[in-house]
């Protein structure tokens, strides 16, 4: 059995206290979830040429993912040849905003519809290359590019599961 001596009890009896400096708040962590202060918003209008176009812009997450599949499937039931889907201005995308894209997708195809995105954004590029959907999707860099494409329905959309 080990036993503490004198001399080491009075060492450590003239510990002084050390005080450790403030240094504010601790940094702050990077959201892990979209700004409040950025909700999904959708514009649909019709070109001049008949096409749907969808805007979507702010955070497409969970959240708003069944809106913009609800509008995606209402657009489709009434487009002719075209649907096109901006998501220029979209700031936060989940994969259940993706999910509902590639349901459009296989949506159009049945229909005959070309589905064309505009992208050209770093989220939603990011998000569909790590999901290996790139290719799925025939894709513009403007609103205006995209109703001029004569690209058909794609053909490669798969059914969803």
């Amino acid at each position: 059995m080990a036993t503490v001596s004198d001399s080491m009890s009075a060492d450590a009896s003239n510990i002084a206290a050390t005080e450790i400096p403030d240094q504010g708040p601790p940094p702050a962590l990077p959201l892990s979830h979209p700004p409040l202060d950025r909700p999904l918003r959708l514009r649909v209008h019709q070109s001049d040429s008949g096409s749907q176009v969808i805007a979507a812009g702010g955070a497409l997450d969970t959240a708003g993912a069944d809106e913009f599949a609800d509008v995606l499937r209402r657009r489709i039931d009434t487009t002719a040849d075209r649907m096109v889907v901006d998501f220029s201005a979209v700031s936060f995308l989940t994969t259940a905003g993706v999910v509902a894209l590639l349901e459009a997708g296989w949506r159009a195809q049945r229909r005959g519809i070309a589905l064309v995105l505009v992208t050209g954004n770093r989220v939603v590029d990011r998000l569909l290359e790590l999901m290996e959907v790139t290719e799925r999707f025939v894709r513009a860099p403007t609103v205006a590019s995209a109703l001029a494409t004569t690209a058909g329905p794609s053909t490669e959309v798969p059914r969803p599961r």
